[in-house]
């Protein structure tokens, strides 16, 4: 899968972190050839990122990796705000009440162990990552990329790449050489990060967030044999910060965090022992575009977070599985390359969303200006309580933090709204469990597992059932038709259906198509839907 024949490849990835290491286990399900690089000599085992939301839950689900991380990680269910030991708020950060999910939670899954998954899973299929292997430049030609990279030995080799993915990081070699913009700032607080282990009475199902004047941590905890392991993300006191501007001091220790839990957040926490302990500058960026030719740019290459709401690494999974799929189904000779179009305008929006979200949350929470800490002090804890107890805010958290909220309605590579009351072209097909037919007992989830599109058919009689099989085996895109019963009332009810209808839920579980069952002529649309994708939407 990794072998360059006569020196060309189909896709080159570059950078073996989450978002590289997903994109090519993906490639290699669909049997599309690849090669994956990375210039570091192995795998991380720092902790990093730690946060899998439930949205990134169910991808994984799709590739059957979700029980490993289930297994190997920490769930935690809300996000609770502390101050002076007094606990201002709780907030849900999965599973809304009205908004079901096969995740009702996140899991705390260290960065390491989210990449030796993918590592092994790709593993497993027959690919392998090169690493110590150096991109040094690439030249666009029309039908794709000249690129020349230095291997472990330290021999120069040039290949041509029909695609590639730029996974390289936040400094990305790629997005530099071509020149595109990286725009955005850099936050002015100094942050810290570490692992640690302590004794709290902190929840541990919990993510919790300790404010003090000047600032806050997060103390998120991570499953580990003893049931002390935390990672610490916060802001440093206004005086240890004028420290390290002055360069006074240059790193903190365990007595700093001794000093910062006493005096500060006036926790009763126990520091037992630090693995790791570092300061760094917080970035707010998001590129210009995300492609350039057949050039794409994914996860921190594209778009740097801050750690509010663990976005970060969630998101560059989201644009893998997104690029990849689409990727895969163009190489396969599925769909018109024009459907690689819809890969900008459906992920840069996430990405924006994100920074003008969570990013502008941890702006304020950790804002240095007088007037900021009156209102993070003396405003925010009462709006806090009494939202805390409000419906519509705890789903409108829960979406936020799980992305379940993403929707891709604009997109180029879905239909256009049909003017049907419930279910609309763009939005995540919902989890139901269904009531009868042959499928009773189980849920949409369960039959949307794995990487082809699905064609749900509501109220379809045998016939044209039939019918539409007949004509869906004409193309060359696979699709699984599922049937859904009269009697499953609740899929009925959610999915706004009262009369014959089916859907057509993309590989990410997205909808990308909703008509008449009994209108065979839309199966035409749906044909269509991955021939002009990028050009002229379709109605239904």
């Amino acid at each position: 899968m990794n072998n360059t024949p006569n020196g060309r490849v189909e896709v080159l990835i570059v950078g073996a972190g989450p978002t590289g290491l997903l994109a090519a286990t993906m490639l290699a399900h669909y049997g599309v050839p690849f090669r994956i690089i990375d210039q570091d000599p192995g795998p991380t085992r720092e902790s990093r990122a730690t946060i899998v939301h439930g949205r990134t839950l169910e991808l994984l689900d799709k590739l059957g990796l979700s029980d490993s991380v289930l297994h190997n990680g920490q769930r935690v269910f809300r996000a609770t705000l502390v101050r002076n030991q007094r606990i201002l708020a709780n907030f849900p950060i999965s599973g809304a009440e009205d908004d079901p999910s096969p995740f009702s939670f996140a899991v705390m899954h260290e960065q390491w162990k989210t990449e030796e998954l993918f590592n092994q899973t790709l593993e497993a299929i027959g690919g392998h990552v090169e690493w110590s292997t150096k991109f040094l430049s690439l030249a666009s030609e029309t039908t794709g990329n000249r690129v020349t990279i230095n291997d472990a030995d330290g021999n120069q080799e040039t290949l041509f790449a029909r695609y590639i993915i730029a996974a390289d990081g936040g400094r990305s070699p790629i997005r530099r050489q071509l020149g595109i913009a990286f725009e955005g700032s850099t936050y002015e607080q100094i942050a810290f990060t570490g692992d640690v282990e302590m004794r709290t009475d902190l929840s541990r199902d919990s993510v919790n967030l300790l404010y003090f004047r000047e600032g806050f941590v997060g103390f998120v905890p991570l499953k580990s044999e003893s049931g002390h392991a935390y990672r610490l993300i916060g802001t440093l006191p206004d005086k240890l910060e004028a420290d390290v501007r002055a360069g006074r001091k240059n790193e903190i220790d365990a007595d700093d965090l001794n000093s910062i839990f006493k005096t500060q957040l006036n926790t009763s926490a126990t520091l037992l022992k630090v693995h790791q302990l570092q300061l760094y500058r917080l970035h707010r960026r998001l590129v210009s575009t995300y492609q350039h030719h057949n050039v794409f740019l994914a996860g921190d290459a594209a778009h740097l977070h801050s750690p509010a709401g663990g976005q970060g690494m969630n998101t560059g999974i989201g644009d893998a599985f997104n690029l990849s799929w689409k990727l895969s189904m163009v190489i396969n000779g599925w769909a018109h390359p024009n459907l690689l179009d819809s890969y900008e305008p459906e992920r840069k929006y996430v990405a924006q969303t994100v920074l003008n979200g969570s990013d502008k949350g941890f702006a304020l929470e950790a804002s240095k200006h007088p007037v900021m800490q009156i209102f993070n002090n003396y405003i925010l804890p009462p709006l806090l309580r009494v939202a805390h107890k409000i419906p519509y805010a705890r789903r409108f958290n829960s979406r936020l933090f799980s992305q379940n909220w993403i929707n891709y309605a604009k997109s180029p590579s879905v239909a256009a709204a049909n003017g049907s009351r419930g279910l609309q072209p763009g939005a995540r097909f919902p989890y139901i469990k269904l009531e009868a037919g042959e499928h009773q007992g189980r849920t949409t989830h369960e039959l949307i597992r794995g990487l082809n599109h699905q064609l749900f058919v509501f109220s379809g009689s045998p016939e044209s059932t039939a019918q539409i099989q007949s004509v869906l085996h004409t193309y060359a895109l696979p699709i699984d038709v599922i049937t859904i019963v009269p009697g499953c009332s609740s899929a009925y009810e959610t999915c706004g259906v009262n009369e014959p209808t089916m859907f057509l839920i993309r590989p990410d579980g997205h909808v990308a198509f909703r008509g008449s069952a009994n209108n065979l002529n839309a199966l035409e649309i749906i044909r269509k839907l991955v021939t002009v994708a990028g050009q002229e939407r379709l109605a239904s």
